[in-house]
């Protein structure tokens, strides 16, 4: 299911087209290599040509789009062992941590060994939520879930009996994944002695840390014995690739005083040993007393270029050769609970027209053209108007719309554009850097975004404005005919609103529809196109089923265009098959009877729209026989809820726009998919529907390129983006022209196919080629989802 956040308004870019407890749950933030449950893997593909008449023109495939499905992992750390003496009490620490890539319960079971001398008693699992070793409370727990990349500190407490004087017991605790049953087991072992019994736990003075910022870890060491320890050493290995020891920060039982990070020197009964280069620590005490407890404190920064979590374990040992580079034979040391310290990542970003400051709105220069947020283009009504191409602006300023990552994380921004300035019948549609290849809705959240870009990177994006054929408005003095382009960081929960560079979050909408994407496409003399939109409810409640009604709008009353007797149908893709059935075509405008859109949705499976559901809606547009090059015909297409829910209103009417251009030698682009699970590009049988994969496995794409008109068709370049969350496959062949399943129409150029930037750019099509009428060109690539 999809959540729809709302987000307050980081920067905006003003592109001028003047037109110049028995269970626990547990969240963390991490940054996951494999792609959550439910992300959406969108693709389109895009394809520029020369006409007949050697006019430039561009092309764009339908969606397709695979949902990432759950895959579970976990990990439950480590064997553990302790001594104790009869009727001592045992505390023994591990940790728990989700390494799937969606949240999962684990049930946690303690079963005592046969095999050993005696049983423990009051044996119990109990929480350690920010792993400094002591438990949260006293109160048991059985099961814990965990957001994905989340770790919990878990405790087990026993009891030895007090008549048993000797000899070791057993015991193991095994924690169970609701999602898939794989379980994962350690096996503690506690050891009965008369003497001293040394404990250790270590706590970190901050559950999260962000670069640069500093950990002070506190070592807590415990004699619960019936005797003294001489020669005990304590043990800690800092990660250094993750971490930087701070010099002198060493302090013992709570004295200002600091130890020496050097061998000698320290007060009586300790010498503290730190080598800053490796992350080793050495720690030497004469003597720790019977029934005696003591601390030893340092710090540590962390280094700007890690993200990973910083997890950190003590150990703590009877030194009987008193030299504490090494473990005595026979001697097993006593860990610490593993500490995890969460790297904060800081989510935030800029738009605007340079590729090297990522200024915000409160750094414009007024009068200064390469930061003043603004992109002036001039126009021509009936053509496009192209931002970010980097061709040139009205202005003399950079044409260039740049999206900056300026937290400390991978990013994705959504992208949404404010147009109520814009002449009735206007249309915008946003593309990647290519300017062919629409902006997709990556996260699932219904909004289209930039992907993910890595902390410090950026993403150009480019903006297409089309105004209508009678607007006469001069555009130079006009002041209405603004965009405004707007980028939210969607990782971001809590920024401050007196900050134009942060975003807070909102609540989410109760009711919500979105309704994607404008589209559009050349069509030949009585020939026919097919568009593909994606209809989705991400509010709280059922749509379009009672009190809720969801009504289309006549397609044949919101014609606009140059095509007069251009024909639209709509249809409901009930069965995800892509094509359009006769049995799904919306025939009811006026009511919520047989052959409505309401009806329609009926039949989808379950009555209406779920909260979380999404249908595809099939836009078939038909040409007349007469219809002349150039001429084109805009199809609005326009959903309009009605109804209330719970006391709150309907959400807002949403609407496509489809843009049709009947082209005598034209070229159609179709694109379907395939799961590939091997990963080795052998399958054969493609989909225009929706699939689902898990990390790991792969998706294999079709792309046909068709000469529907009857005229060659010259200079084409198919170009596809290697969609977010993957990257081309490295076991299946290689992106390549294909005679597969259908014919390969000769091209000319000797054309190859190439990836851009390693396996995470673009397929591309070098150089130009030509298409006979009526000929195919397909070309086949595989993609692997990205994996932990």
């Amino acid at each position: 299911m999809s959540q729809n956040f709302k987000l307050p308004r980081i920067t905006q870019l003003a592109t001028s087209i003047a037109l110049a407890l028995g269970g626990v749950a547990v969240v963390q933030t991490t940054q996951a290599a494999a792609p959550a449950a439910g992300s959406n893997i969108n693709n389109i593909a895009s394809a520029t040509y020369n006409d007949a008449s050697g006019n430039p023109q561009s092309v764009t495939s339908n969606q397709v789009t695979t949902t990432v499905l759950q895959v579970g992992s976990f990990t439950l750390v480590d064997n553990r062992t302790a001594s104790a003496n009869p009727n001592g009490s045992v505390s023994l620490s591990h940790t728990l941590t989700n390494t799937g890539n969606g949240s999962d319960t684990y049930t946690l079971a303690l079963a005592q060994l046969t095999a050993d001398n005696f049983d423990l008693n009051n044996l119990q699992v109990y929480l350690d939520a920010n792993n400094d070793g002591v438990k949260d409370s006293n109160t048991p727990v059985t099961s814990v879930t965990l957001a994905p990349g989340a770790s919990v500190g878990l405790i087990i407490e026993s009891t030895v009996p007090s008549t048993v004087t000797t000899g070791q017991a057993q015991y193991t605790i095994t924690a169970t994944s609701a999602f898939d049953s794989a379980t994962d087991t350690d096996t503690d072992t506690v050891v009965v002695t008369n003497g001293a019994v040394l404990r250790i736990e270590k706590a970190a003075s901050v559950t999260s840390v962000s670069a640069n910022g500093d950990i002070e870890y506190t070592l807590t060491y415990r004699n619960t014995g019936n005797a003294a320890a001489a020669n005990v050493s304590i043990t800690d290995n800092i990660d250094v690739s993750k971490v930087a020891y701070v010099l002198n920060s060493g302090r013992w039982n709570g004295s200002a005083t600091a130890l020496t990070d050097a061998a000698g020197g320290d007060p009586a009964g300790i010498n503290y040993q730190v080598n800053a280069t490796t992350g080793e620590m050495l720690i030497s005490l004469d003597n720790v007393p019977a029934n005696s407890t003591g601390t030893i404190k340092f710090k540590v920064t962390a280094n700007t270029t890690n993200t990973a979590n910083i997890l950190n374990t003590a150990s703590v040992f009877d030194d009987d050769d008193n030299d504490a580079s090494t473990t005595p034979n026979g001697v097993t040391p006593t860990d610490s609970n593993q500490t995890v310290v969460t790297v904060t990542r800081t989510y935030s970003g800029t738009v605007n027209e340079s590729t090297t400051n990522n200024y915000a709105d409160a750094a414009t220069l007024p009068g200064n053209v390469n930061q003043d947020n603004t992109v002036k283009e001039n126009a021509t009504i009936g053509t496009p108007v192209v931002f970010g191409n980097n061709t040139g602006s009205a202005d003399a300023g950079p044409d260039q719309i740049v999206i900056h990552n300026t937290g400390t994380g991978v990013e994705t921004y959504n992208v949404t554009v404010n147009q109520a300035d814009l002449p009735a019948g206007s249309t915008v549609e946003l593309f990647k850097s290519d300017g062919a290849t629409p902006l997709t809705d990556t996260n699932g959240d219904g909004i289209v975004d930039t992907g993910p870009i890595a902390a410090g990177s950026t993403a150009n994006i480019v903006a297409k404005v089309t105004l209508p054929s009678n607007y006469s408005t001069p555009i130079n003095s006009a002041t209405t005919d603004d965009v405004i382009l707007t980028i939210d960081p969607v990782n971001n929960p809590s920024a401050s609103a007196n900050d134009t560079l942060k975003l807070s979050i909102v609540d989410v909408l109760a009711r919500d529809i979105d309704f994607l994407a404008d589209q559009q496409g050349q069509i030949q003399p009585g020939g026919t196109i097919l568009y593909t939109h994606t209809l989705t409810n991400n509010g709280g409640f059922d749509e379009g089923v009672g009190t809720s009604v969801l009504t289309l709008t006549d397609p044949s009353t919101t014609h606009a265009g140059t095509m007069a007797g251009a024909v639209t149908s709509v249809y409901v893709d009930l069965n995800n098959d892509g094509v359009a059935d006769i049995g799904e075509l919306v025939t009811n405008f006026t009511s919520t009877g047989a052959g409505s859109l309401q009806d329609l949705l009926s039949q989808t499976g379950t009555a209406g729209l779920q909260p979380g559901e999404s249908v595809n809606i099939l836009v078939k547009v038909e040409a007349p026989l007469n219809a002349t090059a150039g001429q084109y015909d805009l199809s609005t297409i326009t959903i309009t809820p009605t109804g209330t829910l719970g006391g709150l209103n309907a959400p807002a009417t949403v609407q496509v726009v489809d843009r049709t251009v009947v082209n005598i030698g034209q070229l159609r682009l179709e694109k379907s998919q395939a799961l590939d699970v091997n990963c080795d590009g052998l399958e054969t049988t493609f989909t225009k529907g929706t699939l689902q994969a898990e990390p790991g496995q792969c998706i294999k794409y079709h792309i046909v390129a068709t000469n529907d008109g009857n005229q060659q068709v010259t200079n084409v370049v198919m170009s596809d983006p290697v969609p977010a969350y993957t990257t081309v496959s490295t076991t299946a062949p290689a992106p390549a022209f294909t005679t597969g399943n259908t014919p390969v129409e000769a091209a000319t150029g000797n054309p190859t196919v190439t990836v851009s930037n390693g396996s995470t750019g673009s397929v591309i099509t070098t150089p130009g080629f030509a298409v006979d009428p009526l000929k195919q060109v397909v070309i086949e690539f595989t993609v692997k989802v990205d994996e932990n």
